[in-house]
């Protein structure tokens, strides 16, 4: 058994997470809700996004525009965004296990689709002929780099005023809608 797709799988797709919108959303989205449910989404979405990489591979601008996909998820930063801003309660709101796993799941699928580690995940695929190697790599990625920004979420939860993280959570949000609609445009700053 060869060890180096598994290795350079879980090292690229690793590398490619870190500082990525996807992780600081996992971050904001940790510091409000319950953190099993948001690791468990964000995973789950992660490699839903990775899988149909895999699958649909080089050929999916023939049929789906990515701009269409950056347009939806920059939507749903926005909703989410001004959704926090205009929360009244104070206090954290803990969120139901299932409307915390829809959350990131819906959240992270659609940030990850047409993001940097897509392309990586075909590379790898087209690299390497042993697809298991490859998927088991992904996979500990995703659940090694959820897990890590699921605790500092976490962490931060403890650290700041409730008020602190609503404004700030909804701030990101905001930005992240614009980044989003700035890509489309090819500005890119991250």
């Amino acid at each position: 058994m060869q060890v180096a797709p598994l290795l350079h799988s879980f090292i690229l797709v690793s590398l490619a997470e870190i500082g990525d919108k996807t992780q600081l959303a996992t971050i904001i989205l940790a510091s409000r809700n319950k953190p099993l449910p948001v690791f468990l989404g964000g995973v789950s979405g992660f490699l839903l996004t990775d899988i149909l990489s895999i699958l649909i591979g080089l050929s999916i601008k023939s049929w789906i525009p990515i701009s269409l996909f950056k347009v939806l998820s920059a939507s749903m930063f926005f909703i989410f965004g001004f959704l926090s801003l205009i929360e009244r309660r104070e206090k954290i709101s803990i969120k139901s296990y299932k409307t915390a796993f829809l959350t990131a799941f819906f959240l992270i699928t659609s940030m990850e689709l047409a993001d940097k580690t897509n392309l990586v995940v075909i590379a790898l695929v087209i690299e390497y002929p042993t697809l298991i190697q490859v998927i088991a790599g992904i996979t500990l990625a995703a659940i090694t780099m959820m897990g890590l920004s699921v605790i500092a979420g976490s962490k931060l939860r403890c650290m700041l005023p409730s008020k602190w993280l609503r404004m700030g959570s909804a701030l990101a949000f905001i930005l992240f809608g614009f980044y989003m609609i700035l890509e489309l445009f090819g500005i890119k700053f991250l």
